[in-house]
Parts: structure tokens; sequence; C-alpha cells
């Protein structure tokens, strides 16, 4: 007789006996304790490793250099750069002034030229190109800033005339000159006429210079020292020929005050304080490579912007 239905109980018999339930297996108490300490442990340490990795990146955040612009493109889907961002320009935190530019000569008077400054290339080139850099510089800075002429629309002398007349500017019709030249002297003229709208701070004149003497470089101020703002237009001439000489410390700079009988007329007649800028000589090698680089004008423009800001304040 097989007796294991008898002790376990068929199943498959309903008028059996009533089997056996199975005896569970109970942990014991110190594994209990154990399992708890393991995942206590576990739960600690995947805390630790998340929260030390937000910590260490924040770390890692703030021990970063700022970043003022974005100047490099961003890559699109299709992987193909896009436009760089535009850098907004650093505004000047001193006082905001308003300065008339004048490109010394134009039009049917194209100044002083050299073999040094290419084919075709004179100094109303010169003198506009670096005109229009002085007032983007200076606008980005927040001046305002007027040209004198732009290059392309020149003023008929009969109507410099018939203004000055109207707002009450001084000036000698026998400095005008009927032909198709913007004279100094008209320019001059003109400057004052704007002065009445604009109320400048001050004018500078852009010229280039040139000798004989091709050794000869380097950069002049010239202001007129004998009218009623001659006191301001000292201090600015000097202030910018010490930027020059810190920005440009291999090129000689001066500064020369002139009197009624030979100051410019750019100096001399303003209703503003004024100056007058040799850039350097077309004459010289070096000084005409160094003005028809775009590097070197940029960074002279700022030098001039930096010498009257600080000659004005």
């Amino acid at each position: 007789m097989n007796d294991s239905n008898t002790r376990y109980g068929n199943r498959n018999n309903s008028g059996g006996g009533r089997p056996r339930r199975r005896r569970k297996r109970r942990l014991r108490p110190w594994v209990k304790i154990a399992l708890v300490v393991i995942a206590a442990l576990l739960v600690i340490l995947l805390l630790k490793k998340a929260f030390g990795k937000s910590g260490k990146e924040s770390s890692k955040e703030s021990n970063k250099p700022a970043v003022t612009s974005s100047p490099t493109p961003m890559q699109t889907v299709n992987n193909k750069p896009t436009e760089p961002a535009t850098p907004v320009p650093t505004k000047s935190a001193g006082p905001k002034y308003t300065i008339c530019v004048d490109p010394g000569h134009g039009f049917d008077d194209g100044g002083t030229s050299s073999a040094f400054l290419g084919a075709g290339v004179n100094e109303k080139d010169v003198t506009l190109a670096m005109a229009k850099l002085l007032k983007t510089e200076l606008e980005s800075r927040g001046h305002t800033v007027v040209l004198t002429h732009d290059g392309e629309n020149k003023l008929e002398e009969k109507d410099i005339m018939q203004k000055a007349t109207e707002l009450g500017v001084s000036f000698s019709s026998s400095y005008f000159t009927e032909n198709k030249v913007f004279h100094a002297y008209e320019r001059t003229i003109w400057a004052n006429i704007l002065n009445k709208q604009y109320n400048f701070d001050v004018m500078i004149s852009l010229h280039v210079n040139a000798l004989e003497e091709a050794s000869v470089s380097g950069y002049q101020v010239y202001f007129c020292s004998t009218n009623d703002y001659s006191a301001k237009s000292e201090v600015i001439s000097k202030k910018l020929i010490d930027m020059l000489k810190r920005d440009f410390p291999d090129k000689n700079a001066s500064v020369f005050a002139r009197n009624n009988s030979n100051a410019f007329f750019v100096t001399k007649y303003p209703t503003m304080p004024s100056l007058l800028l040799e850039m350097g000589f077309c004459t010289n090698q070096s000084d005409a490579k160094d003005m028809m680089n775009d590097e070197w004008r940029a960074k002279y423009v700022k030098t001039i912007a930096d010498a009257l800001e600080q000659g004005l304040a």
C-alpha cells in the first residue's frame, strides 16, 4: 500500500481527509534588521549621488566666466550656421555730448595724395571714411554726431549764405568760392549754422598731412589760441595728443596753438571749441599704410572718441 496519499491527502479524492497546510518559513529577526539596514544604505547612497552631482554642477556653473555676447554662429538642425548675434554696443556711462565732425576737403577738392595711399585715393577719401567711422563709434557710446557733409550732397554757396543770414550767423562773403569745392570756410559757416540747432560741444576737422620729406611721420593737432573758445579747445587738443601717445607710442604726436593771423579756418571761426587733426602723413609710407588699414582705423577712432570724452568732461 502506498501511504503517500494518506499522509498528504489526495487532492483528487474529495472524500479524503483534510490536507495539511504547508508551514510558512519565517525570516529570522537578525535577517530582517540586515535587510532594512542595506535598504537604508542604498537610499542614502542614491540621494548622495544625486545631490552631490547637482552641487558639483552648480559649483562648476558659478566658476564659469561671464559671457557678454555670443558672436559665434549657432548651429541649426540642418547643421548650417545661422547669422551670429549682433552684440549690443557698450554705451559710455559718462555725460552725452553733441559733436560736429568735419571730413576735410571733399567733392572736387581731393586734398593731398601720394602713391603710398594707392591709385585714385585722395585725402578726401580718407577723411570721409574716418569721419563716418568716428561717427559710428561716438554714436555707439550714446553721443550725437553730425557731419558737415557726406561726400555726396554738396551745399550751394548762396544757400549757405542765405541760411546764415536768416539765423544771424556771421560770415564774410569774400571767403566764399563759386565752384564745386566745399571750401574750409564754407564748411565752418555751415557748422555754425548747424550749431544753432544742435548746440555742439566741440567740432573736430579730420585731415591728412603731406611733406616732400618722406621720413617725416606722426600726428598733429591744431587749435586757435585767440578766440572765445580757446581754453576748452586747448584742453581737448592736449588730451587728444596724450591719448595718441598712449595708444600709438611709436609715432610722433604734437599739438600746435595758432593765433588769428595764421589759424586754420576750421579752428578760427567756429562758434564752439574746435580743433584740426592731421591723422598722418600720406607722404610717409608707414603712415599711409596705417591710414589704409581697417584695424588701424578702428583703433584710431576709438582713441579720438576717448580723447573727446575726457577732454569735454
